[in-house]
């Protein structure tokens, strides 16, 4: 599962630029999936609620703490366990430098070992 499947992106639709909540990667399965689409309202008090089945699809209940981060091009909202995992994984290594380097050297010995 992609660390980052249960992070939404707050962004825009719209002529009149209506913030929308959108995935950011493909969904858990790992399949890509269509962008679902919510439409919310801040309120006078600047509360927003988020669509039922948006917290059911997260696993988001009453009382639940959940961040929300403003990036350049809109704001990221879920979980805090849901944000880490996200970072984790834009700075993780796809392979350790250490074996590439001892796959090269393994390959340039197989290539200068006397047949």
């Amino acid at each position: 599962m992609p660390a980052d499947s249960h992070v939404w992106q707050i962004g825009h639709a719209g002529p009149k630029r209506t913030p929308v909540l959108v995935p950011s990667r493909a969904n858990p399965t790992g399949a890509p999936s269509a962008p679902a689409e919510y439409r919310i309202s801040i309120s006078t008090n600047g509360r927003v609620v988020l669509p039922q089945p948006l917290r059911a699809a997260r696993g988001w209940r009453d009382g639940d703490e959940i961040l929300l981060i403003e990036t350049g091009g809109g704001a990221l909202i879920g979980s805090p366990a849901e944000i880490l995992r996200s970072i984790q994984e834009r700075f993780r290594e796809p392979t350790s430098v250490t074996d590439e380097f001892i796959a090269e050297r393994r390959a340039q010995a197989a290539l200068e070992a006397p047949e």
